[in-house]
């Protein structure tokens, strides 16, 4: 039961972050880099959290479990495809970063 909460807590703790950058992080493409790992890294606990909890308490319906693993390697491959396509859409139509961050990286 404590890897349960465990999970959940790193889950939330995730998920919190990622909403935090999509207000603080100042253009589109840290705000993507942002939401995005975070959500990625919030939905994987998450996911372990509900797959421990099937397995401990509800030992007969193992088929949801196998269906929460595949939905999760699906979201893996394609979240940071998303961002992928985002951030290039937003390159393409002219959208620059902000130039402190750029003044920051080359110092």
């Amino acid at each position: 039961m404590f890897l349960i909460y465990l999970f959940i807590s790193i889950s939330l703790i995730f998920f919190s972050l990622s909403i935090l950058g999509l207000f603080r992080f100042p253009d589109v493409y840290t705000r993507l880099h942002s939401s995005t790992l975070s959500t990625t890294f919030g939905f994987l606990f998450f996911a372990l959290t509900a797959i421990l909890y099937l397995l401990i308490f509800d030992k007969a319906d193992s088929s949801l479990a196998a269906r929460i693993i595949l939905i999760t390697l699906v979201l893996l491959v394609i979240e940071p495809c998303l961002a992928h396509a985002i951030s290039r859409a937003a390159h393409k139509n002219g959208i620059k970063p902000k130039q402190a961050i750029i003044d920051k990286l080359n110092s």
